[in-house]
């Protein structure tokens, strides 16, 4: 019988939000809807969110392919979807080299995976610059014309460049970008509460994996990751938990367009922050951004 390829493709693995479960099989979704951009806060179905479909599906005009079953979930969610429970369950710290490997390869993918990400790999592939290239490398050959065209024919370009990452990040012929998590200081922090959103855009990263980084994530209601290269994050151990709550939540809401928790009490949050990384037009900015957060709900506690 013909195996049919997977459509529906989750660029939020169902198992990472299913830490954040209000009851069977769902999720409390916050997101902003109509004209209006009111927030609508709705329990609905996990298998039915944060998905796209064929998104990891690449078309040429000669055919396509599917790489969800042959890269995606092999590769990225079967390993890691084992860490991830470990580090829930234990710690990070616990982790052998082979497994933080495995973990951090799963984090730099969960930020690589998302729509926004993929179309940037789109917009971001110059084929004038890739065909001087080849020109410059290999001479002029007809065959290296042929191949840039029929890349270019293709809409889902950037499917395919995420496709070429993946197997990049774990072949670690060319200087992958999960090196940089094991090269930085890292921060581990549980609550003693839930109350650490996630979402559609799940982790904050800023800077380069290949020199200065910092990285952000909440992997569960109530622990949070923090990792940093070349930077201080000891900031993070000094924080209450309340303010640790509020700076990992805002992080988590930067790029992202959906929220997601194990209950509606967190409406006036997301309603004031979600996707306010979108409303700055520069890093300046965002750090702006940030520090009166800051000033404004964090030292008050500690004054």
């Amino acid at each position: 019988m013909k195996h049919n390829p997977p459509k529906v493709h989750h660029y939020i693995p169902q198992h990472f939000l299913k830490e954040w479960t209000s009851s069977p099989g769902k999720i409390y979704r916050y997101r902003r809807i109509g004209p209006q951009k009111c927030l609508e806060v709705k329990e609905v179905a996990i298998r039915k969110t944060a998905f796209e479909d064929n998104l990891y599906k690449v078309e040429f005009h000669d055919g396509s392919y599917e790489y969800e079953s042959c890269l995606v979930t092999p590769l990225i969610d079967e390993s890691g979807h084992k860490m991830l429970n470990k580090v829930r369950g234990e710690s990070v710290f616990n982790l052998s080299p082979e497994q933080l490997t495995s973990f951090v390869r799963y984090l730099t993918c969960l930020e690589a995976r998302n729509p926004e990400v993929i179309k940037d790999m789109t917009q971001g592939i110059c084929f004038e610059e890739l065909w001087r290239d080849f020109h410059r490398r290999l001479g002029e050959k007809k065959s290296v014309d042929e191949v840039v065209d029929y890349f270019e024919s293709s809409p889902e370009i950037g499917a395919f460049a995420f496709s070429m990452f993946i197997q990049q990040e774990y072949s670690g012929i060319m200087n992958p970008f999960h090196i940089g998590f094991l090269n930085a200081n890292t921060v581990e922090r549980s609550l003693s509460f839930d109350g650490l959103l996630t979402s559609s855009y799940p982790t904050m990263r800023d800077g380069d994996y290949h020199n200065s980084f910092s990285f952000v994530v909440a992997i569960s209601k109530c622990k949070a990751l923090i990792f940093g290269k070349n930077l201080d994050i000891s900031i993070f151990n000094e924080l209450s938990d309340s303010g640790l709550q509020k700076v990992v939540n805002l992080f988590t809401l930067k790029k992202a367009d959906v929220a997601y928790f194990c209950d509606d009490s967190m409406a006036g949050f997301v309603k004031q922050h979600l996707s306010w990384g979108s409303t700055c037009s520069s890093e300046a900015e965002m750090k702006e951004y940030v520090y009166k957060f800051v000033k404004r709900e964090i030292e008050p506690e500690s004054a």
